[in-house]
């Protein structure tokens, strides 16, 4: 069936469908429980997460003396990436990208 329970216990409101926990409160927070979905995007922020942010054609630039130390470095069945020009537009294809990620 589908109800609500409080759990002495545990000091937790219970939500259950179908005879499945879907949904838990207690006074510490709560959970969710099987498969949700939302009608808008759900995001967060955490600014703990957010250390040393820069642009990313600084980190792509920072990467570069990396590069240059090995100018024949290539991607398995693309040509080389780098070919000792420090001009970014001598970067051919996906293959810029794919050294980044």
């Amino acid at each position: 069936g589908t109800y609500i329970h409080y759990d002495t216990g545990t000091s937790e409101l219970r939500f259950i469908a179908s005879g499945n926990k879907r949904l838990s409160l207690s006074s510490t927070g709560g959970g969710l429980h099987g498969t949700w979905s939302s009608e808008s995007i759900i995001s967060a922020s955490d600014r703990r997460l957010k250390s040393r942010i820069e642009p990313l054609h600084r980190t792509i630039a920072s990467q570069m003396p990396r590069l240059e130390a090995r100018p024949n470095a290539s991607l398995p069945g693309k040509a080389n990436i780098y070919e000792g020009n420090k001009n970014f537009s001598s970067l051919a294809g996906d293959a810029e990208v794919a050294w980044l990620l």
